[in-house]
Parts: structure tokens; sequence; C-alpha cells
């Protein structure tokens, strides 16, 4: 056993404390307190023992010198015990192993103590709590004597006083295989993934195999008992423990040994790499949130969510290891945060998926509209595999010229999605009569063959602030939705209209989450009826628009439109055809534009004098041109036309039609009347000075 002197003394003697002779006055032995104080004098020649054994076998156990063998137990029961009492332990023994020894204390409580047959090693605190605890109950040390002290067994640190009347009651000491049972109990009862990094042990089992081939015999999984396989020396084949992050031993000089000490840093260092590597890459960081795609969308993920999915999923521990600054879940959060930030998660529609690197910048694109794969081989001539679409086509858009523009425009849509390299083009409207098919063309031909429409009327019409779900498809489509009456509103949509059309960069915004811009090269269709009132979605041709919209005139086709299952199938049968036959077209020459949009527009002229009748300026131009005719029949024959001020022209038309002329100003007549002169109408302007001008408008305009 070892031994210090006093209770303030670091120096260890081997001792039997039995034989020990101690001389302690009288005065002290009575007086607990006063003995208590003795044996903490720096001069007293005491006896304390322990059975463990520090790192430093010279040194008494403490915080600075832990335990790492283990010789025996000692209980300490406080009550008062009488002599007859230790004689009558082995008759009433409550367990198959008999204390070796016994004594009492000066203050009559009593000791029981057992020895190993050899000492075991222990490893931390934690785990010999462990272990002691299972000593405990299977030794059933409550039972021996009354006043069991258990938090005094749980510190192998406690050093006991020599005490008195020591009477040997065994001389069997506690086999090495039931001591180490009992310490295999106790590390299954404990976590080791907190202790160094946890690896996966047939990586583990095939580096061992080929630094040590054949010491390892049996099982390699947690919780198999073998050699302790590293050590030359050692012949033992059931005093080390394999565990999740390294071997727990019975013998040696450490408890527990890692990966790390065993099989070197460099193999643990390629792992975590490995390790690491496989899980950031599944993730990104835009300075708010982590992404991961789940069934081929991303999802921004919170933080304490993602470090819910690395401890569960992919089995990493929040716990810092043994000589580790950070826990694998710090490191994986700042590996993700180092290496895989991006300024935004938004959707850039058919451009490559995943992280894409614009005019300098790391993006996460998180758009997921794919388009449809045209087939793998196809003839090249017009209807073959597509009969009944062809047939529509053809009848749909009636002549030559707007089918082969509609398909230009489509073609280079369509190509740029393939290519993941989206082109700029026209928003296109279709017009016609009701049940021709417009809608099942933007709805559905287009948008399967593209990746996907949403009904951007909203947005289009200045309705709707975020534009999350707006961008994040490659087709916005307004379906003959109740035009803007007002003329200024129907201005603003024609500016937003144009404005998407002609920039790549837009606003993305997205409730609770942070705005940016984001490059959409997608496509807008506008469906309408004919009618002056639903002609009214065409967009207002006073802002400098032509080049970037085409008109198409839609007309009943000799097909029957079968209801929607039979519909859809026919889609999914002949699409792919059509799609194959468009690649493969050579658009005519005259469609192709060496200008941004890759193709000429192409305008009606029936829809494009219809856009022309929607404007405010041509509105005012009949208003105009009605009053003229009136004021004509009462003025002398010999005069040419109206002079005057817009003032006075705006007074004039008040008086000739006051509802009709309600929505002008007079400032607004000036505008319109200076439009209609830089339009070629015979109207011309007169400056008389910095702040007057007349106008003077020729009969006939």
């Amino acid at each position: 056993m070892f031994a210090i002197k006093n209770l303030t003394a670091e120096s260890v003697f081997t001792v039997e404390p039995w034989k020990y002779e101690v001389d302690i006055p009288e005065a002290v032995q009575s007086n607990k307190s006063a003995f208590r104080a003795w044996c903490s004098k720096p001069t007293t020649n005491n006896c304390h023992y322990s059975c463990a054994e520090g790192l430093d076998p010279m040194r008494r156990v403490s915080k600075d010198n832990q335990a790492t063998q283990l010789h025996g137990l000692i209980a300490d029961y406080d009550a008062t015990i009488s002599e007859e009492e230790l004689a009558r332990i082995p008759e009433n023994c409550p367990t198959e192993f008999c204390p070796n020894w016994a004594s009492l204390t000066y203050s009559s409580g009593g000791r029981l103590v057992w020895f190993f047959r050899e000492p075991v090693t222990l490893h931390n605190a934690e785990t010999t709590k462990l272990f002691l605890k299972i000593v405990a109950k299977r030794l059933k040390l409550s039972k021996f004597l009354p006043g069991f002290d258990d938090d005094a067994f749980f510190d192998v640190s406690r050093y006991y006083d020599r005490g008195r009347v020591w009477r040997q009651l065994c001389s069997d000491v506690i086999p090495r295989n039931m001591v180490w049972q009992w310490m295999y109990e106790a590390g299954n009862k404990r976590d080791w993934h907190g202790l160094a990094p946890s690896i996966p042990l047939d990586r583990v089992y095939e580096e061992v195999q080929k630094r040590w081939p054949g010491k390892w015999v049996g099982p390699f999984e947690d919780g198999s008992r073998g050699v302790r396989f590293w050590d030359a020396g050692a012949d033992n084949d059931t005093a080390a423990v394999i565990r999740s992050t390294g071997v727990q031993c019975f013998t040696g000089d450490r408890g527990f040994v890692t990966w790390k000490e065993i099989l070197g840093p460099r193999f643990v260092q390629d792992f975590e790499a490995d390790r690491t590597g496989e899980v950031v890459s599944d993730f990104w960081w835009d300075g708010n949130h982590y992404w991961k795609k789940v069934n081929r969308r991303w999802q921004p993920i919170r933080t304490e969510d993602f470090k819910l999915e690395l401890k569960v999923k992919h089995g990493l521990t929040p716990r810092i290891a043994r000589g580790d600054t950070a826990s694998e879940i710090d490191k994986v959060l700042f590996a993700v945060q180092d290496q895989k930030t991006v300024a935004g998660a938004m959707p850039f529609v058919h451009f490559p998926q995943g992280a894409i690197t614009l005019n300098g910048t790391r993006y996460l694109n998180i758009a997921t509209a794919t388009p449809m794969s045209p087939a793998t081989a196809h003839s090249g001539t017009w209807g073959d595999g597509f009969p009944w679409h062809a047939r529509w086509l053809k009848g749909l858009f009636k002549d030559e010229n707007p089918l082969q523009a509609f398909l230009a425009w489509w073609k280079r849509a369509y190509e740029g999605a393939l290519a993941c390299k989206p082109q700029s083009g026209q928003a296109i409207f279709l017009a016609g009569p009701v049940s021709v098919g417009k809608t099942y063309l933007s709805n559905v031909i287009l948008s399967q063959s593209l990746g996907g429409h949403v009904d951007a009327t909203g947005y289009l019409l200045g309705e709707e602030r975020f534009t999350s779900h707006i961008l994040a498809s490659p087709l916005m489509t307004i379906d003959d939705s109740t035009p803007a009456a007002d003329q200024r509103k129907r201005l603003r949509y024609s500016s937003t209209l144009k404005k998407i059309v002609a920039n790549q960069t837009h606003l993305y915004e997205e409730k609770f989450h942070k705005a940016g811009q984001t490059v959409w090269l997608g496509r807008v269709v506008v469906t309408c009826n004919t009618d002056p009132e639903s002609l009214r979605l065409l967009p207002s041709i006073e802002i400098n628009i032509m080049d970037k919209i085409s008109l198409f005139a839609c007309h009943a086709a000799d097909v029957v439109f079968d209801d929607k299952d039979t519909q859809m199938a026919r889609v999914q049968q002949e699409l792919p055809n059509l799609l194959a036959w468009l690649k493969s077209w050579t658009v005519p020459e005259k469609w192709v534009s060496t200008a941004r949009f890759g193709v000429h527009s192409y305008h009606d002229p029936d829809l494009q004098e219809g856009a022309l009748r929607t404007t405010s300026l041509f509105t005012f131009f009949e208003l105009l041109a009605d009053f003229l005719e009136t004021y004509r029949l009462g003025v002398d024959k010999e005069q040419e036309g109206w002079s005057g001020s817009a003032t006075r022209l705006h007074a004039d038309l008040m008086a000739h039609n006051p509802e009709a002329t309600r929505p002008y100003s007079p400032h607004y007549v000036g505008v319109l009347l200076g439009q209609m002169e830089q339009k070629g109408y015979k109207v011309s302007q007169e400056v008389l000075d910095d702040r007057r001008r007349n106008w003077h408008i020729q009969f006939g305009l």
C-alpha cells in the first residue's frame, strides 16, 4: 500500500499499515478535531494509507498527480463498530469476496480492505467512479457494516489514517479477471466520443492490420477485448477494449489510449479532413443561414438545426477532445463559414446548379427549374413525332412569318436553358379568340419545355412586393387578367415590363430574408382576348418598347383538344420530339438579329394598331380631332387650323367635351401636343418668350 506521514506531506512510501508503529499523543486520540489537526501538521509522523498509485508513484495522488493504478479497495464506515463485529465478518460475508483486512478508527468507526491480484489501470475520474460504483454494488459494501461512506469510497485521492485493532480476515485476493470485468462494465456505461475524434472502426482495423498484421485476434468492434496490439511486450488477450475513440486498457501506464496516440496524428488528420470535407461539401453559408439541398431543393437551416444534424446524422460530437481546441461540430461550422461562404443564396434560373461566380462574386444558385430534355433522336422533319402539335401550331399562327418568328424566339430561350447559358429575349403577347390554345401554349408547352411558370400578374401590375417566387421561375405569365384601367397604372405596368426585358439584374426579395440582386434572363408571356378592353393588356407604345416585345395574333386551328389527362399524355409523348426538332432547326436568316435579343421582334399589324389605340396619346388625338371638326365649322374657311396656348386649348376642349377632357390637365395637354409634334402630326409650336409658347394645329392633323 502507499502512505504519507501526514496530510500535508507529498512524498509517498510503501507500507503494511497493520505493521506500522505510530506514537499518537494520548490527548488527541479521543478528540476528533484535535486528531485531525495533529494529522495535518508537517512534523507529524503518522501513517495515512491508500491503494491508489499516482502517475508519479513517489508522490501522493492529487489533482496534479492523477491516480493511474488501483491495487485494492478501502471501505470506510462511519458508525460505532466493535471488535466482535469485525471478527464475525467472514461468517456473515454477503459476497464471495471477503475483505483481507479490517480495522477500527480512533473514533470507533470501521474500515475494510480488499487487495487485487494485479493492479488495474485507471483512466480518468469519470471512468474510475463508474468502476467503483459497480464494485460497491457487486461487493455489497453497504451490507458488511453500518454507515458505509460512499463519498469517501469513490474518492481515490483519499488517504486514511492507520487506525487501530487491525485484523486479518482472509488471504484470498480478488482475481484479475474479475477486476477487469468490473472495469469493462464501467467502460460500457460511459460515452467515449468526447475524448478524441471518433473514427469508423473498419478504417482503424484496416490500418491496424497494415502495421501489426495478425496481432489482433477476433472481431474489431466497439467493446471487443483483446491484446494491446501496438505494445510489443503485451501478451494478455483480454487487457484492452476497443472503443470508438481509442482503446481502454486494464494494464500498462494509461487506462485509455486514443487512435491519434496509437496510429499517429497524420492518420487521424487525414481521416478528419476526409470526414469534414464530406460533410462540408453539402452545405453553404450566406452570412445568416446555412443551406442544404433536400430532395433537389435548397433549404435554409438555422445554426441550431445544423448542429443537431451534424450530431445525429453524421455522428459528430459537440465535446472538445483532450488536447484539442474545438469540437468536431465547431470545426465543421468553421469550415463551412471559412470555405463555403456566398454573398447570397438566390435563384439564378437556368444557370449551373450550386455555387456560381458572377462578376467576381460567388453566389449559391437555389433555382430548381430544369428544361425538358429533347428526344434523343429525331429525323429533323417538321411534325415527325409531334403531328398533333404541328397541326395546332400551324393553325394557331396561320402564316409562315409569325410561326417562324415565334419558333426562333422559343429556340433561343430553350437552347440557353439546356446549355445553362441563358440569353435575353423579348416579351411576347398572344392575342386571339377564346379556346384556341393561347394559355395552353404559355402554361403547358412553354412552361414544361423551360421548366415551369408563375403567374406574375400582381408583380407586373405593381401589386406585389416580394419577388422570390417570381424570379425563381423561368417563365412569367399573365393570362387574360383584368388590365389596369387607370392610365398611370398602365404606364407603370408597361415600364415594369420594359425593365424586366431590358435588364439582367433584378431585386430579389423574400419575406424574413435578406434582399439581393439576382440575374434573371427568363421570358414573359402575356395572353389576352382581342376585345378592346382585353387589349389594354398590350403595353403602352408611348414608351420605347417595341424592340422589346413581339405581338402575335392567334387563330383557331383544325385540331380538337381532348380531356386534360389525354391531352397531358399527348404532351409527354410529343413535346420531347418537338423540342428535338426545335433544337436541330436552323433559324431563317431573316429572323436572325445581331442585337441583344438574337432574333427580330414580330409585330402583328392589327395588334400594333390595337396597342396604339389604347394609348393616352391616341385617346387625346381622337378628342382633339373631334374638337377640330366642330371648331372648323364656326371659323372662316380660309383659316388653316387652331392656334393658342395649351391652357386655352384645355379650356376649349372642356367646353367641347368636359367628360372626355377631365383626365387631362393644361400641363398634360402641352406634353401630348409635344409628343404629336415629334411623331409627325400637323402640330407645331411657336416660342413667344421664356415663359410662353403658342401651338398651331392644322385641320386634318
